[in-house]
């Protein structure tokens, strides 16, 4: 299948018919999809440069997994095995009728609590899209008919 998009482009605006093509061995088949106008006023966050999205009953959705390193971006790769390490930790002193808060235990928990927090942080610096405003911005550049 390839998926490929006609597009025109207007002073405010740009219009998008999204079409299919289905390879048989018959041919080609190509199946056309509705025309999706969009302002530029409108559009608020664009993907950054490796993010894929999917547009499905006027809901755009982000798509991960097209992304090398993912899970050590947003955070994940550290916060989860924290977690559990913290819990395992904590239920292993329970376990032994001791408080899970003293001794070696605390070591043990120093480690969790760091491995959460520098998940943590790269969750909230990661974005996987362009917030448009003062620093990105759309702008529609009319190119004369030699230019083309």
């Amino acid at each position: 299948m390839d998926y490929r998009i006609h597009h025109q482009v207007q002073n405010d605006s740009f219009y998008v018919k999204p079409f299919t093509v289905h390879y048989t061995l018959m041919g080609p088949d190509t199946i056309y999809y509705g025309i999706n106008s969009f302002a530029l006023t409108d559009i608020f966050v664009m993907p950054r440069k490796g993010e894929l999205f999917n547009y499905t009953n006027d809901h755009v959705t982000m798509i991960f997994g097209n992304e090398h390193w993912i899970w050590i971006k947003n955070g994940w790769f550290f916060m989860v095995p924290g977690s559990i390490y913290a819990g395992l930790s904590i239920t292993n002193s329970l376990l032994k009728k001791q408080s899970p808060f003293t001794g070696n235990n605390i070591t043990r928990l120093g480690v969790a609590a760091a491995f959460i927090f520098v998940g943590g942080l790269l969750h909230l610096t990661y974005h996987p899209v362009l917030k448009l405003g003062k620093k990105y911005y759309l702008k529609f550049i009319k190119l004369s008919e030699q230019q083309v």
